[in-house]
C-alpha cells in the first residue's frame, strides 16, 4: 500500500479544495467529481465519477490505485434526503458500499467524511463515543454509512465535521457564509435563525485533520469543529464584521420562520479533546478563519 497515492472522491467542494490548498507536494493526488471540473483543477489528474457505477468506482480504483481514499462525495443538501430519499440513498449509502468493497480489492486506507448530523441535538456537547440519534434521513444515512465503515474490516477513519466554512471553486456547492457574503456585498438584506447553534469549522482545520491522520497512521473516529459556538445569527455578525459589511442588513428569526423539508438539531456541539491530544489540531477560532478567508480571497 502506497500511502502517497491519495484518491479523494468528490473532490471538488470546500474540503476538497482546502485538502490541494494544504497538501504535501511529495503526494500523488487524483481527484474525482461528478457533475463539472473547475477550471483550476484541469491539470490535475481528474476523473468524472458517479459512485453509484460499480463499474465507474472500479475503474477509478484501478486508475489511481490508491493506499488511501478520502471519501468526500454525496449528497450534502438535507432537505433533498428527505423530499428525494431513493436518490440520496443510493448516492451516499449504496454508493459508500461500492467505495468500501473497491477499497478492500485494493487494500486501500478509508477515511471517510461524516457529519454533526449523527447527533440529534438533544444532549451536546458530545464526544466520540455519545450515543447516535439522527432527526432526519441524512443524519440517518450518515450513520448507516460510519456502521458499514466500522464493520467493513479495513483500517479507516471517520471524521465528523461539523458547519465547515471556507472558500470554494465557483462552481461547488456555497456554504452559509459564501451565502451571506455573496448577499452581504451586494446590500441584499438576508435573515439568520437565532435559535440553532453550532461550531463553525474552518475548512483548512478539517484538511489539516485528515493530514494528520493520514500523518500519524491514525485510526477511528474524529469529532472535528471549531472552538467557538454561538447562534447562526451571531456567526452572520461576525462575517459582516470582519469583511465590513452593513450588520443592519441581518435580521435574526426563529428557525421555524423557514419551512424546511428536514428537521434541524438545536444544538450539536462537540467535545474536540480527541483531536486536540492525539491529533494535535487547534482549531482556529472564528474571527482567525474569517480573517484568514478575508485575506485569501480572489478578487
Amino acid at each position: 500500500m502506497n500511502n502517497n497515492r491519495i484518491l479523494i472522491l468528490g473532490g471538488t467542494g470546500v474540503l476538497g479544495k482546502a485538502l490541494l490548498d494544504t497538501c504535501n507536494q511529495n503526494q500523488e493526488i487524483f481527484i474525482t467529481y461528478q457533475k463539472e471540473l473547475p477550471e483550476k483543477l484541469q491539470r490535475l489528474s481528474t476523473r468524472q465519477v458517479d459512485i453509484r457505477s460499480k463499474e465507474q468506482i472500479k475503474n477509478a480504483f484501478d486508475w489511481a490505485d490508491p493506499g488511501i481514499v478520502i471519501h468526500l462525495a454525496g449528497i450534502a443538501n438535507v432537505d433533498l434526503a428527505e423530499t428525494d430519499y431513493s436518490l440520496a440513498y443510493e448516492v451516499n449509502v449504496e454508493g459508500t458500499v461500492n467505495v468500501i468493497n473497491a477499497c478492500k480489492r485494493h487494500r486501500s486506507k478509508l477515511i471517510f467524511l461524516s457529519s454533526n448530523a449523527v447527533y440529534n441535538g438533544d444532549h451536546p456537547p458530545y464526544d466520540e463515543e455519545a450515543p447516535r440519534s439522527s432527526v432526519n434521513s441524512y443524519g440517518n444515512m450518515k450513520i448507516q454509512c460510519e456502521d458499514l465503515i466500522s464493520n467493513c474490516g479495513l483500517n479507516f477513519s471517520i471524521i465528523r465535521a461539523i458547519l465547515m466554512y471556507g472558500w470554494h471553486y465557483p462552481s461547488a456547492r456555497a456554504n452559509p457564509v459564501t451565502n451571506w457574503i455573496a448577499n452581504l456585498k451586494n446590500d441584499k438584506p438576508i435573515k439568520v435563525v437565532d435559535d440553532r447553534f453550532s461550531q463553525p469549522l474552518f475548512a483548512q482545520d478539517c484538511a489539516n485533520t485528515v493530514w494528520s491522520i493520514i500523518n500519524q497512521q491514525a485510526d477511528g473516529i474524529y469529532n472535528v469543529a471549531g472552538p467557538d459556538r454561538l447562534s447562526l445569527f451571531d456567526f452572520a455578525i461576525k462575517v459582516a464584521d470582519v469583511f465590513n459589511f452593513n450588520k443592519d442588513l441581518i435580521t435574526p428569526v426563529p428557525s421555524n420562520y423557514f419551512p424546511n423539508i428536514a428537521p434541524r438539531p438545536v444544538d450539536t456541539s462537540f467535545i474536540i479533546d480527541k483531536i486536540r491530544n492525539q491529533l494535535l489540531i487547534q482549531p482556529r477560532g472564528i474571527d482567525e478563519g474569517l480573517k484568514l478567508m478575508k485575506l485569501t480571497q480572489e478578487v
